[in-house]
């Protein structure tokens, strides 16, 4: 019991520190004048100290011996320590212990000490400055934490209830409160004492007795501390929700891959990408290359193994089967970085789907080769038709009439194609453009178109396109439509070939015309037809000079691409 300091657990005291220094001086005291001390206490009940000490001085070495002593005692008073007793009887709930309101914009302090000086003293110090919310154990602490968190907690360790470590741990583990700034203070000095409270996750020590301005320094820099990293905490945190918020509208699966260990951690879009979940990948690397597609997995693989003994960035572009069967193209992008805890060298980046773009890409590339294959077919058609059409030209001015008007046939057939996207175009629609300057507004009309519903390939479009400009433009210099009687019908159908493949039946007949007499010689239009469109189409074309008008049959086996309206 004269020891320092010496605590009985669970014992009701003035404090719970256990016996202090008091008795241990009490003792020290009572030596020195060559005297002894007794104690006899009985729980509940009460403790008697007996104190004897030898009367005189000749007891005592000289040189201990001093003058008398003039001053008046300022010992205090029995009544202050009976006014402190009462406090502890139940029922009284002893003197108001939280400070004066003050304005919102002041810091709140818990402060939990059991010694009631003590936590008068250290509550008068801190209200000038802060709200002070003052408790009489670890417990009540607690209470007032989970119900209202402070700005800051200073707290005794010895108390009764739930001590000053207690308190420490529970609010370390309560997340409303984990991050509060938490000051010990003990009338345990010393180094070791200070390590093991700030190893229990203090924020700093203090040791009884302390200066007042020590205790006031030591408050205001946890807060300033702990407001600096509450702000920092803030703008971390806002600008991890923009970089979230990014990697999210950028669609990107971002990846940490340890090249040491093959383990490998993926963000939040890994199922979107893959279809699989994160547990399918607990096999690091080697199950991200088992849905690598098998014919990619060697060139991914030697990648790898390149990456794992140099530093710098990686790239590649291969594909995956994702967990639905789907095959899709991927292009990953990493860097390596030193791991500054030591876990090994490490690659972060990110992975992008990138099948749309390469369906792009080889959607332009088969458009740009489309293109200048059409472009040389047309160059090449327009060099034809100028060859021809000087052959058979008889002056400047005739010359300058065929050569123009067989262009403007074929930009009619190329703007319907266009309007198509040069998927084709319906055969009525080709017959209409093409013949739309020679229909008249007579009725009947001078050209009949009447067929099926046919649909025709850009190649089959075009070279049908210029064998109705052919004949009707004969028809309107010599045949039918050179005169107001003469008519005009377009017929088709469809049947199948001999070899049961569809066949397209066009068949040009001209009535009401001036009489038809074979030609001496043939020109363009007649080729066109014969040769040309024949080959063209690989197909049949047949004139039959008729006297009472020309016929032309043309019969072709319709490509398979091309589906009949």
């Amino acid at each position: 019991l004269f020891e320092r300091f010496y605590r009985v657990e669970d014992t009701r005291g003035r404090t719970v520190e256990g016996s202090g220094i008091g008795l241990a001086l009490v003792q020290e005291l009572v030596r020195l004048h060559g005297g002894t001390i007794r104690v006899q206490s009985v729980p509940g009940e009460g403790s008697v100290f007996t104190v004897r000490v030898p009367f005189g001085t000749a007891h005592l070495p000289a040189d201990r011996i001093g003058a008398p002593r003039q001053a008046v005692s300022t010992a205090v008073g029995a009544q202050a320590f009976v006014a402190e007793a009462l406090h502890w009887l139940p029922g009284d709930p002893g003197p108001a212990e939280t400070g004066p309101m003050a304005a919102p914009a002041r810091p709140r302090v818990l402060l939990a000490e059991d010694n009631t000086d003590m936590r008068g003293y250290v509550r008068r110090l801190l209200a000038a400055s802060y709200d002070v919310e003052a408790v009489a154990d670890g417990q009540a602490a607690l209470e007032a934490a989970m119900r209202d968190p402070p700005d800051l907690v200073l707290t005794d360790v010895m108390m009764p209830r739930l001590d000053g470590l207690g308190l420490l741990r529970a609010l370390r583990d309560a997340r409303p409160t984990r991050e509060l700034p938490i000051i010990l203070l003990s009338a345990r000095a010393g180094e070791e004492a200070r390590i093991e409270g700030l190893d229990a996750g203090a924020d700093d020590y203090l040791a009884k007795p302390f200066a007042a301005r020590e205790l006031l320094a030591r408050v205001r820099a946890n807060l300033d501390l702990a407001r600096a990293r509450r702000e920092a905490s803030a703008t971390s945190a806002a600008w991890r929700d923009r970089y979230e918020a990014a990697v999210r509208a950028s669609g990107d699966l971002l990846f940490d891959w340890n090249a040491d260990t093959g383990e490998l951690v993926f963000g939040s879009e890994l199922e979107r990408v893959t279809g699989y979940a994160h547990a399918d990948f607990a096999g690091g690397i080697s199950a991200w290359l088992a849905i690598v597609l098998p014919e990619d997995r060697p060139r991914v693989g030697r990648e790898l193994a390149r990456l794992r003994t140099a530093d710098g960035t990686g790239y590649a572009a291969y594909r995956i089967i994702r967990k639905d069967g789907r095959i899709v193209d991927l292009e990953t992008h990493g860097h390596f970085v030193r791991d500054p805890s030591g876990g090994g060298r490490r690659m972060v980046g990110f992975t992008r789907d990138v099948t749309e773009r390469k369906r792009a890409e080889a959607h332009q590339a088969m458009l740009i080769d489309e293109l200048n294959h059409r472009v040389k077919n047309t160059l090449a058609t327009v060099q034809s038709i100028a060859r021809h059409t000087l052959r058979g030209s008889g002056s400047v001015t005739d010359l300058g009439e065929r050569f123009t008007g067989r262009l403007m046939s074929l930009s009619q057939t190329h703007n319907l194609l266009t309007e198509q996207r040069w998927r084709g175009a319906a055969l009525r629609d080709i017959a209409r453009a093409g013949l739309s300057a020679f229909r008249g507004d007579d009725a009947p009309p001078r050209v009949t178109l009447r067929g099926q519903s046919v649909h025709l390939g850009p190649k089959t479009a075009l070279a049908l396109g210029m064998a109705l400009h052919e004949l009707a433009t004969n028809a309107a210099k010599h045949g039918a439509l050179s005169c107001h009687s003469g008519r005009v019908e377009v017929a088709w159908r469809m049947a199948d070939g001999h070899d049961g493949t569809p066949w397209l039946h066009l068949r040009w007949t001209e009535t009401g015309g001036p009489p038809v007499a074979p030609p001496v010689s043939r020109g363009f239009g007649s080729r066109l037809l014969e040769r040309g469109l024949a080959m063209e189409l690989h197909g049949h074309a047949r004139l039959d000079f008729d006297p009472a008008g020309l016929v032309c049959e043309i019969e072709f086996r319709m490509p398979a691409a091309t589906v009949p309206a």
